[in-house]
């Protein structure tokens, strides 16, 4: 059997700034999906809004 090479590095700075990179993106994900979150909710409001029949101010 032929053995592979390891698709990670085996450096440990490389992986320091792997993970650093990682947290940092998970980090972006974090505050997108919040964005997203508070737009649905604002979405929904203005849905209600409209079905309910009231005026709204743009």
């Amino acid at each position: 059997m032929a053995s592979t090479a390891s698709v990670h590095p085996d450096d440990v700075d490389t992986l320091k700034a792997m993970l650093v990179a990682i947290a940092a993106e998970k980090s972006e994900l974090r505050d997108e999906t919040a964005e997203l979150k508070a737009e649905i909710v604002r979405m929904a409001t203005l849905n209600d809004t409209l079905k309910s029949g009231s005026p709204i101010c743009i």
